[in-house]
């Protein structure tokens, strides 16, 4: 596993080949930490399925502000009383700082706001 992140973290240099970006991003989101069982693997687990949900994140925004869904202008606003998926990235953000679970949450609403795959 930790062999694996340091390979993928040569995507995420500035000198890197940004088309790597999404594949990386995926790559990481879809990181299966191994079950915690004692405390220091909980801690160990605990990181992965934080840098899990970064990564997820992370690629909701590329996707969200991709020229497909980015809207400049606000004029495909949600016609619910949610804020818009632009505020619930901030939001998703934030939630990263409390729970990694409800950032995922948070990520997968968006994602399924604007259409995301």
């Amino acid at each position: 596993m930790l062999d694996r992140l340091r390979q993928l973290s040569w995507s995420f240099r500035p000198d890197a080949d940004i088309s790597e970006l999404p594949r990386a991003l995926k790559e990481l989101a879809d990181l299966a930490p191994p079950s915690p069982s004692g405390t220091d693997e909980s801690e160990i687990w605990t990181a992965l399925n934080d840098l899990a949900a970064l990564a997820a994140l992370g690629m909701a925004t590329c996707d969200a502000f991709a020229d497909a869904c980015f809207d400049a202008f606000g004029t495909d606003a949600p016609a619910s009383a949610s804020p818009g998926p632009y505020t619930e990235l901030a939001a998703a953000r934030r939630e990263l700082a409390l729970s990694a679970s409800s950032c995922r949450a948070a990520v997968d609403r968006i994602r399924f706001t604007l259409d995301l795959s």
